[in-house]
């Protein structure tokens, strides 16, 4: 007899979590619209969408699980609502958590504004160096936050080690792989406890669905399933949907993400109107070392510098033809934002220089367009 083995991520990414016999033979599951469903006895547990556990939302998160690793996954209405969700069903007042300084600007709004009001305090070290995260460490602390890759700046965080340090100090760690996608990271697999994705970007890939998603063990999941029905920040079965259908590409358009990206990162990096370059595929990454143990690719962002003023910056980003100006990442479309404007925008221009982001700072979200074009686009708007 054939000894079962585990499916391919690819593989899992098209037939996970569906069951063509219970969708009447259907390949693709249909939308489940109803808000609610019949309640015939009590030994059934209680069906409501609010609750995530509408048919459509069951089989993406199933898929989720699958790709992931995990026991459970949930899918929630935003990558803000998961990290908030997830947050608050580890650390209640009198809790600390670490998070990795240079986090997403958002992530740092919730923790710096947001958090404190609910008496729980927040410590940052570097994502790279966990002897720092050792020395923050305090009696209260609850949690490990990092970035797979950082936001803009694409740091690497030696997840391995600061898994194995949050469990040496009885915290919980969360990942949030939103940069990597799971064809790149899968937290669980290093040991870490909770892993979260804004669906947004790469896990959707069309930039047409706002959601959320965590996935971990089946007792965390569970635990912030009852917070995010508190909330109120369960996904719509048509985001559920269209989440799906993403995921059955995602392989796919992540390694031409990938590609675009090293042909884009090199170019720029050979460009004399460019300062300076990142990404996790050059060799002059500083966390070169980490990369390679913990990533299996580089992913589609490329931050650079230009050798300008945030003044002559916007210009050169007003210049671009492929390439079009709006936030977020992840969609086969490429993107371009200036951080000091979107992502950064809440910090102040002094914070933001603390952490390397000087203004004039450019994010490209490398799309799966013909990367000769979009060199040549940028090559243009640079030399104008």
């Amino acid at each position: 007899m054939t000894e079962q083995r585990r499916p391919e991520l690819d593989t899992l990414a098209v037939h996970a979590g569906g069951d063509p016999a219970a969708a009447d033979g259907a390949v693709v599951g249909p939308v489940h619209r109803s808000a609610t469903y019949l309640y015939p006895d009590a030994d059934r547990p209680l069906r409501y969408s609010r609750y995530g556990n509408n048919p459509t939302q069951v089989a993406v998160q199933r898929k989720l699980a699958a790709i992931e690793g995990a026991e459970a996954a949930l899918l929630l209405a935003s990558g803000m609502a998961a990290l908030a969700t997830a947050i608050l069903a580890v650390c209640e007042r009198g809790d600390h958590l670490i998070a990795a300084a240079g986090l997403y600007g958002g992530t740092r709004t919730l923790l710096d504004e947001e958090l404190p009001r609910l008496g729980i305090e927040t410590s940052y070290a570097p994502g790279e160096d966990p002897a720092a995260w050792r020395e923050a460490a305090r009696p209260e602390t609850r949690l490990f936050l990092w970035e797979s890759i950082s936001n803009p700046l694409l740091r690497v965080a030696d997840g391995p080690a600061l898994a194995e340090l949050a469990r040496e100090l009885g915290a919980v760690s969360l990942v949030d792989a939103t940069f990597a996608s799971p064809v790149h990271q899968r937290p669980i697999s290093f040991g870490a406890d909770l892993v979260m994705h804004s669906a947004t970007k790469y896990l959707g890939g069309h930039s047409d669905l706002v959601g959320g998603v965590l996935a971990g063990g089946e007792e965390r999941i569970e635990t912030a399933r009852e917070r995010m029905k508190s909330f109120g920040a369960s996904a719509d079965p048509a985001a559920a949907f269209l989440l799906d259908r993403g995921l059955k590409t995602l392989p796919l358009r992540m390694a031409r993400h990938d590609e675009n990206g090293r042909e884009v990162a090199d170019f720029l990096a050979g460009h004399p109107a460019v300062a300076a370059v990142h990404h996790p595929s050059r060799k002059d990454h500083p966390d070169r070392a980490v990369i390679e143990r913990v990533l299996d690719g580089a992913g589609g962002v490329v931050t650079f510098v230009p050798t300008t003023d945030p003044v002559e910056a916007e210009r050169i980003v007003g210049r671009l033809r492929w390439i079009r100006l709006a936030p977020s990442l992840g969609g086969v479309e490429s993107l371009v934002s200036m951080p000091a404007l979107t992502s950064h925008r809440s910090l102040s221009s002094e914070e933001r220089s603390r952490l390397g982001i000087p203004d004039e700072t450019i994010r490209l979200a490398v799309g799966v367009e013909a990367a000769e074009d979009l060199i040549a686009d940028l090559d243009r708007a640079l030399s104008s």
